[in-house]
């Protein structure tokens, strides 16, 4: 609990913080209001490695969703509802229970976020192109992740992800960031790792990486960004300090694209997070959780503003 307390602050920080800009760098928008719409697609796949040239993975049979959100002067939040393509499923790999909830807020200083994802019922594909259903696999992964964006005066994350502010001129910085996270992978008889059905691990540690956004004719852009760590894992949180931790790497890349006018944008993004819970030679457990987002964004003055621009 003392663990998640260190985070706490920086995530007021990430809501509150309005530090400089530099305005020939990073615009904003005349238009308060917007409304927009997305299809999101979250995931959260399992990979078991037993040996350099053999892996299983885990997938789970989850649809797109689509949703619609609001914001107003600029905010980091918007309130949104997502409604799930379920007549999309293959009804051959299964079906898969699922709480997924992804909160990701881009302060101009500090990145956030948080993750809360609950799976029940994966699917294998076999060698021989064959389907084998584990609906008794089940996936908990909770975790807080925060970034420090040394750059922000000229470069936005903002304007690469939640579209709040335009980025007039490319830019990148060097993130630094620390993150935590739990992670349960339990199963009947599916999922076996050295002799046992379950893996639980506590993980905490950092990470440093660099994000650089291209403005390409002014209205085009394309970011990509990428963050590599260190973490260090137990089986249980009480044990840290009382034996040696199990040391994994993680990487947590993203990347966007899109075309931004002063009253509309459309923009592609893609996130994914690494993380590995069990992890010695040839028989690592690996985690590759995240969404890939298509975004369609309308921005309207208020009854109190003028437009001062078409």
């Amino acid at each position: 609990m003392r663990i998640f307390l260190f985070f706490l602050p920086l995530l007021f920080l990430s809501f509150v913080s309005n530090a400089q800009r530099d305005t020939s760098y990073v615009g904003r928008f005349d238009r308060k209001m917007a409304i927009s719409t997305y299809i999101v697609k979250d995931f959260a796949f399992l990979v078991q490695e037993f040996e350099p040239d053999r892996d299983i993975a885990y997938i789970p049979n989850t649809p797109a969703s689509i949703g619609l959100g609001f914001s107003w002067k600029n905010a980091a939040f918007s309130l949104s509802y997502g409604y799930g393509f379920d007549f999309l499923r293959d009804k051959k790999l299964g079906r898969t229970k699922s709480v997924d909830f992804q909160f990701h807020n881009y302060g101009r200083m500090f990145a956030f976020d948080i993750f809360i994802q609950n799976y029940k019922g994966f699917y294998v594909e076999e060698d021989d192109k064959t389907i084998r259903v584990c609906p008794d696999v089940k996936m908990y992964n909770y975790g807080l992740f925060s970034q420090y964006v040394f750059n922000h005066k000229k470069f936005s994350y903002k304007a690469a992800f939640d579209r709040s502010e335009k980025q007039l001129r490319s830019a990148g910085s060097l993130l630094v960031g620390a993150g935590i996270y739990f992670t349960s992978i339990e199963s009947d008889s599916s999922f076996i790792v050295q002799e046992k059905n379950f893996v639980r691990s506590f993980q905490f540690g950092v990470s440093a990486g660099y994000a650089y956004t291209w403005v390409i004719r002014t209205n085009w852009f394309i970011n990509l960004s990428t963050t590599v760590g260190i973490h260090f894992g137990s089986e249980k949180l009480n044990r840290f300090g009382k034996q040696k931790p199990e040391i994994s790497p993680t990487v947590f890349p993203r990347i966007s694209t899109g075309y931004a006018k002063h009253s509309w944008s459309l923009d592609l993004s893609y996130l994914a997070n690494i993380l590995f819970p069990s992890f010695s030679e040839n028989k690592a457990i690996g985690i590759l959780s995240g969404s890939g987002r298509i975004t369609f964004t309308k921005r309207f003055n208020s009854i109190f503003q003028r437009d001062k621009r078409r």
